[in-house]
């Protein structure tokens, strides 16, 4: 895969807040309230009546995961636009173009909510790992079977179809520190990003995601407010080669550990040495 820096675009800002203040925090929630109104009533709709379309219409298991993964990416793609109406902003840079991305794996820091909700929207068709509880929730149970994401409930077993699925051709995408950090806490990345690239001969390929004002951190309440307009910057940055990490004497274990620590620094350090805007 040729390197974000090489061959991207930018997808562009959305608008600023047409109201600030008192006026402005109020239409902003009340907006927050409907698009989370809204992306549960979807999940619950996807699930009793598109997913069971699709299970009997859609034979083939693999035609079925590409349709349904087609379908999240557009919807996801769409709450996004509609959060930007009046809720957020957003730019993204660096994003490959040519196509959907092939043989990679996509990994991001974690500091929000709805960071896999921009991944799946602006990868489309993207494998994903996810959450095990998400099989079981009512709202995206039947969205993540149907889209045959891996639940991340059993090490051994994710590692294995991971690495099958991206040296196939997947592009999956993963968060190493697993999930989102409280204020206060620093994440910590595991290494099976890093494995499961180099076991699959495949690229890494580094998001770096940043919010200003910090909203929808972990145990934050989805409607939280803030004085201005929260700011959401997705920089897809070059994509790394773990042959190179892994060659020579370091092997796998101590090639992937470093390579790791280079993620950690590109996703985790950057962001917190940056100046945040006041909430």
């Amino acid at each position: 895969m040729t390197a974000a820096g090489q061959n991207s675009i930018d997808r562009g800002t959305g608008r600023r807040a047409p109201l600030e203040g008192p006026l402005g925090r109020a239409a902003r929630l009340a907006w927050t309230v409907i698009s989370f109104s809204l992306f549960a009533i979807g999940g619950l709709l996807f699930g009793l009546v598109v997913a069971p379309c699709l299970f009997l219409l859609v034979r083939d298991d693999q035609r079925r995961k590409h349709v349904a993964r087609g379908m999240i990416s557009w919807l996801f793609g769409a709450f996004i636009r509609f959060m930007a109406l009046v809720g957020l902003t957003w730019q993204v840079d660096g994003l490959p173009t040519g196509g959907r991305p092939r043989h990679c794996v996509v990994v991001a820091n974690h500091p929000t909510l709805i960071d896999a909700v921009f991944l799946l929207w602006l990868f489309p068709g993207a494998d994903c790992v996810v959450k095990a509880a998400h099989w079981r929730n009512p709202v995206t149970m039947f969205a993540v079977r149907a889209a045959g994401y891996l639940p991340n409930n059993d090490d051994e077993t994710l590692l294995h179809e991971a690495v099958r699925r991206v040296r196939s051709g997947g592009c999956l995408v993963l968060f190493p520190q697993g999930t989102r950090a409280r204020e206060g806490e620093e994440p910590v990345f595991r290494r099976g990003a890093a494995v499961i690239a180099a076991r699959a001969e495949a690229d890494l390929l580094p998001v770096r995601i940043r919010c200003r004002p910090h909203i929808l951190r972990k145990g934050e309440t989805w409607f939280r407010n803030t004085r201005h307009r929260p700011h959401f910057h997705l920089q897809v940055l070059d994509a790394l080669q773990p042959a190179t990490w892994t060659e020579g004497d370091r092997g796998e274990r101590g090639g992937t550990r470093e390579l790791t620590n280079r993620l950690s620094t590109l996703l985790l350090k950057a962001v917190h040495s940056s100046p945040s805007k006041a909430a």
